[in-house]
């Protein structure tokens, strides 16, 4: 007949015979042990990998007494419980690594992880605004996008966004200089970006110059101190306006 074992242990069997009205004495005992099946089960590991990083694998209980195998892309093998560290350049873009556990008399189902090599993102490039004046606001963007960015200003200070766009208000001449960006995909570094120069105009304090009285009709002439080159925008009463120096 058939028993099906469910739990580990040793089991004692024997048979006892009946025919019609008899019964037999209870034959030979035999006992069976019954070894418990590993199990197989991998630690947590990234499932993404960047270029420049290693997988270490390793099962999440560790016995003197079990065997662990490793399969792998490549033809990766490994009977060691947590072999070493497998860099990431030596994987497939895609990788299913395998882990079986043995004993003396069982084998556990197999326990496998995925893993995806991803490639460093595309070095970023600065676009925006190069040039600003004191007080005002420069933005600069980042493309192509990643999902995490650091700055690095004139300064050398580091400004980490979530966007590929940094905003500087206030602005001065502590802020000319050049920028550079680095971008994030899924923890993977770029390649710093070139530099992208900002340059700061000084702000302009300007007077009007000009006769304070006059008689009616007379004309009167406006300047500016000191005299500077740039567009100008004059307004005035009546809907003056005017675009001369």
């Amino acid at each position: 007949f058939e028993y099906l074992l469910t739990e580990s242990g040793v089991h004692t069997f024997y048979a006892i015979i009946l025919s019609d009205t008899c019964m037999s004495a209870p034959g030979p005992e035999i006992n069976v042990l019954v070894a418990p099946v590993p199990v197989a089960e991998i630690a947590d590991v990234p499932t993404i990998l960047c270029v420049t990083d290693s997988l270490f694998l390793t099962p999440t209980i560790i016995s003197d007494t079990l065997h662990y195998t490793w399969t792998g892309p490549g033809g990766f093998s490994s009977g060691e419980p947590s072999p070493p560290g497998i860099p990431a350049t030596q994987i497939d873009s895609f990788g299913v690594f395998v882990l079986t556990v043995s004993s003396a008399f069982c084998t556990s189902a197999p326990d496998s992880v995925t893993v995806n090599v991803q490639h460093p993102p595309v070095t970023p490039v600065i676009t925006g605004d190069a040039q600003g004046c004191e007080e005002g606001t420069i933005t600069l963007n980042a493309s192509p996008v990643g999902d995490q960015y650091v700055w690095i200003d004139p300064q050398n200070n580091i400004i980490p966004t979530n966007e590929p766009t940094l905003v500087i208000n206030n602005i001065d001449q502590g802020d000319a200089g050049n920028y550079y960006v680095i971008a994030f995909l899924n923890g993977c570094i770029s390649d710093t970006s070139d530099a992208f120069v900002v340059t700061i105009d000084t702000g302009l304090l300007i007077t009007i110059v000009t006769d304070e009285r006059v008689c009616l009709g007379d004309e009167i002439t406006l300047t500016v101190d000191p005299a500077v080159d740039g567009e100008f925008s004059w307004t005035g009463p009546f809907g003056f306006t005017s675009n001369e120096p």
